[in-house]
């Protein structure tokens, strides 16, 4: 029972470095990158959005896609910037009791510090918080560097969607992570409960 307690209790640390905010409604990152916040995605930052999507995919989003996408009542979407600079953005919409990941995205000369970690972390936890079960997203099969990503985050290949991608007819890694144990945690232990409260992570999640 230690051993579990142990577990959660950093688990539950884990989560709520991953909330810190300031009073403006922003998430100020403390570890790294001193000047790196999150907030809210708006339409404000769509052309600083729309160019690292088109660094990081072989078919990119375009205006048309993205628009209607953020404008959807179920969307999430949150945006990492540093001095006024969008560097990073997570996408996902609710679906019943699941969240779909449709895009994650850092700016590449600002990849391998830990900010889409950050990103995909604060929409799993909105998840959580809303009572969805399981989050899933789609990857290309020769995209090895997201597929271990997404591994390292807690996702498990759960399907295949042969010739999914219609550039090249590649197949999609379809990918899932259980978000129950995050939920039960939040719902059990009283402590995260007020201290969730108190960091006022209700300024990201759309109630």
């Amino acid at each position: 029972m230690s051993t579990i307690n142990n577990v959660n209790s950093s688990l539950l640390s884990n989560l709520l470095l991953n909330s810190l905010y300031d009073r403006s409604g922003s998430e100020t990152c403390h570890a790294g990158m001193d000047s790196l916040t999150h907030c809210p995605a708006s339409m404000g930052h769509l052309p600083q959005i729309l160019e690292i999507e088109k660094e990081n995919f072989p078919l990119p989003w375009d205006i048309f896609t993205f628009t209607p996408t953020m404008e959807h009542r179920q969307c999430e979407g949150i945006v990492a910037v540093e001095n006024e600079l969008v560097v990073g953005y997570c996408f996902a919409i609710h679906q019943d009791n699941m969240l779909k990941v449709l895009k994650l995205a850092v700016r590449k000369s600002f990849q391998r510090k830990g900010i889409a970690s950050r990103l995909l972390q604060k929409v799993l936890l909105s998840a959580a918080l809303k009572d969805r079960m399981f989050a899933y997203l789609e990857v290309r099969m020769s995209n090895v560097t997201a597929i271990t990503f997404y591994s390292k985050m807690g996702f498990t290949h759960v399907n295949t969607l042969h010739r999914y991608y219609p550039d090249n007819n590649e197949d999609a890694n379809v990918m899932a992570k259980n978000l129950r144990v995050i939920a039960m945690l939040i719902t059990n232990n009283r402590l995260f409960r007020v201290l969730v409260e108190k960091q006022d992570i209700g300024g990201f999640i759309k109630r």
